[in-house]
């Protein structure tokens, strides 16, 4: 059903695997079935954003880095590093702020053993393929790292934690680990894992507000996301436009 809206949306989305054609993609007893997309994309945030510093910077604008938010007092910004007076303030607003149109939730990464060639040969991952099973709702993902090991994610769990690290999920891990076998034919033990808790619009869009001193931008989901709201609300505060002002108008009317 997925393919089929792709299909629609453009034959540059991907292709259907089946049989032999998929074996030869991915060899797993698990699939039997899927999509190669070969055009993707993956942002490293922190490079993303030290680039983006890098060039404000180049156009004299004063970054205040690693400073906390204590209070704002019309246009005055009370920080851990002194005042700051604004005219327009952009809240980026994570997994601390309770809004009723977010809502947090958890999802664990894990890292196996680093995989002999052979066993990335006969699983047909020696290209560094990442993959995406979304027959169940809380779907699994993996990719193989840079030092052989597979990292698989799991889970959606909503949770009412206002902290972006939280102790290890146990249930994730034991999706994870049961995962495995099915997906590789063979028992292959994890060497650690991790969880983080992030914040999700509840509708199909991230959450922006704009007004004439404050924006808010929230509940992203992916790097995409973020770097689009970002790009949209930075434009709309200098401009008053930007090509997606449309979308979020009109998801903004329907959401009230």
């Amino acid at each position: 059903s997925e393919f089929g809206v792709h299909k629609k949306l453009g034959e540059r989305y991907g292709e259907m695997l089946e049989g032999d054609e998929f074996k030869k993609e991915i060899n797993s007893p698990l699939y039997f079935v899927g999509e190669r997309m070969e055009k993707g994309i993956s942002v490293n945030p922190l490079q993303f954003v030290w680039g983006v510093g890098v060039y404000l910077r180049s156009h004299g604008v004063k970054i205040y880095e690693g400073t906390q938010l204590i209070s704002v007092d019309g246009s005055t910004a009370m920080t851990s590093g002194g005042v700051i007076n604004f005219n327009t303030i952009v809240y980026a607003r994570g997994t601390a702020e309770k809004h009723i149109k977010l809502q947090n939730f958890a999802t664990t990464l894990a890292v196996t053993r680093p995989l002999a060639k052979e066993e990335l040969k006969k699983l047909r991952l020696l290209d560094k393929d990442m993959f995406i099973d979304t027959e169940m709702p809380s779907f699994f993902y993996a990719k193989v790292t840079g030092d052989n090991r597979l990292m698989v994610g799991f889970g959606d769990e909503e949770t009412d934690s206002e902290y972006s690290a939280v102790p290890v999920y146990r249930p994730h891990i034991k999706s994870i680990e049961s995962f495995l076998p099915r997906f590789t034919g063979e028992t292959i033990p994890l060497d650690y894992g991790w969880t983080g808790v992030f914040s999700l619009s509840k509708h199909i869009l991230p959450h922006v507000s704009l007004s004439k001193h404050e924006a808010v931008m929230a509940g992203f989901g992916t790097q995409i996301a973020s770097i689009v709201v970002a790009d949209h609300t930075a434009s709309m505060l200098v401009k008053g436009e930007h090509h997606l002002k449309p979308l979020f108008s009109v998801a903004s009317m329907k959401s009230i």
